[in-house]
């Protein structure tokens, strides 16, 4: 069981339940790279690659107001459940308008 705690530090994993927010910096900065995480009552995986990040819920749905990535300057795009959704870029983080709901899919295209 404690070989699992290193797979938040390995990813970069942060979270926030008071702020809605999830983050990821992965220790080794090789794409692709695929992790999965868990917060609360939700779970899934992280896939980074050179052009996205793609937040997949398995179980559960997510709700994110903020989201910290290691290429947020770089963000062209943001998908939730294949619908776009308006965010800023504040203090290195993405930030949307309003709580998303994931059920599926957030994808961040760079």
């Amino acid at each position: 069981m404690a070989s699992w705690g290193l797979i938040p530090i390995y990813s970069g994993f942060s979270y926030d339940m008071t702020k809605n927010m999830i983050g990821f910096s992965p220790i080794h900065k090789e794409e692709p790279f695929r992790s999965i995480w868990s917060c609360a009552d939700v779970w899934g995986t992280v896939d980074i690659t050179n052009s996205a990040c793609e937040l997949n819920v398995a179980d559960g749905v997510l709700e994110l107001a903020i989201l910290g990535i290691d290429k947020v300057y770089d963000v062209k795009d943001v998908m939730c459940d294949e619908e776009s959704v308006r965010f800023d870029i504040m203090n290195g983080e993405l930030h949307f308008d309003g709580l998303l709901r994931i059920s599926k899919t957030l994808k961040v295209i760079y």
